[in-house]
């Protein structure tokens, strides 16, 4: 038996058809019928694409977010003289992306000073 529940809107037949356009598609000159079809089927692809990558996407998101982290905790820990632009830089990278309550003070403490001398 087929269950019409789990069965998805986009099938795997229509996907391929689409992946594998003819010469008429492949500039765009869909007829009625097709573009009538890719109104509800384009929505429906870009929801499914979405689910799929938001786990990856995420992952990446947080180790692009740890290696600023650790750029920033690199630029403040330099012993040469920092840059005042650079330095309030890293300070914002660390509020933006730091999990670390005292790097958090420390670099809250840090901007206000800057503020504070400008």
């Amino acid at each position: 038996m087929h269950d019409k529940a789990n069965t998805p809107l986009i099938t795997d037949q229509l996907l391929a058809e689409l992946a594998a356009p003819n010469a008429q598609a492949s500039i765009g000159e869909w007829d009625v019928e097709t573009r009538a079809l890719l109104a509800v089927a384009i929505p429906e692809m870009a929801a499914e694409l979405v689910q799929h990558r938001a786990p990856p996407c995420a992952a990446i998101h947080r180790e692009a977010a740890q290696q600023s982290v650790e750029r920033a905790r690199a630029i403040i820990r330099a012993p040469d003289p920092i840059a005042p632009r650079t330095l309030m830089a890293a300070c914002q990278t660390l509020l933006m992306h730091s999990r670390d309550a005292a790097e958090l003070t420390a670099a809250k403490q840090i901007i206000k000073e800057m503020e504070a001398a400008a």
